[in-house]
């Protein structure tokens, strides 16, 4: 991100909420900035990964949709009975810092977290032990209802399939913040194996991003995703890994890394 494209979309949030009657100033980090006014108490954000996906997409309606997030009091999370349709299994870059919540390593560069989300997917909140206390729910149960909802949404999913130099690429036409994390989905195999066969191996740079192919192609696959792996994870604000990976029945392993 450029210095220019910073101070543009800097000063649109400032201008965003001078309009609410709020301030920005700077914080004690460096990309961290503090909102004060009427009904605001001790907000600190950090913008650079809405500035990326605006300058990845080209909508800067994405920063009026993230400060109405960020200003909107936190809401407590819905009775268990209700939650469970928004329990969803979440891919992380590993590197995260997951506190309590409930989450599992998966590759060197990724891991997975147990979070809840509103029909929207505006709302992401991560699971804790303590969560699963206050609903009185058994984890192995909230685990079963999360992989369930990875399920739901492949199931809105549509698979499309290109031909790339002869060799079959598919990718999953739905709109989702967790289209990366479909891969944990325990219905994948049904969904494409068909077209694809099973194992798969996939790509998966950022969140809404994830591409599929055949592991008998994957040497000659490998080298052509390169360009677009490494620029969909370097221009997302929402970044996972560069790693190439095997999807089968026996779970998800890194064939390796770009770069």
């Amino acid at each position: 991100m450029s210095t220019n494209d910073r101070k543009a979309l800097l000063s649109s949030v400032r201008t965003s909420l001078n309009r609410r009657g709020l301030v920005l100033e700077p914080a004690d980090a460096p990309g961290r900035y503090r909102v004060t006014g009427p009904g605001v108490k001790a907000l600190i954000i950090s913008p650079d990964n809405v500035f990326a996906e605006v300058l990845r997409g080209g909508d800067p309606g994405l920063i009026e949709e993230w400060l109405d997030a960020a200003l909107s009091a936190p809401a407590a999370l819905p009775p268990y009975l209700v939650a469970r349709s928004g329990l969803r299994m979440a891919l992380e870059p590993a590197s995260t810092d997951f506190g309590a919540s409930i989450h599992a390593p998966l590759t060197p560069a990724l891991a997975e977290v147990l979070c809840w989300t509103d029909p929207e997917e505006r709302r992401i909140t991560w699971i804790t032990g303590a969560t699963l206390d206050l609903w009185q729910a058994r984890a192995d149960d909230v685990l079963d209802a999360a992989r369930a909802g990875l399920d739901r949404v492949l199931r809105s999913a549509r698979l499309e399939v290109q031909q790339v130099r002869g060799m079959p690429l598919g990718m999953l036409d739905v709109d989702t913040v967790f289209k990366a994390s479909l891969i944990r989905a325990p219905s994948l195999r049904a969904t494409v194996e068909a077209e694809l066969g099973w194992p798969v191996c996939a790509v998966a740079p950022c969140r809404d991003f994830l591409y599929l192919f055949p592991e008998s192609a994957r040497d000659a696959m490998i080298p052509l995703l390169a360009a677009v792996v490494t620029r969909e994870f370097e221009s997302s604000g929402y970044a996972l890994s560069t790693e190439v990976l095997r999807v089968g029945d026996d779970g998800v392993l890194a064939l390796g890394s770009y770069g």
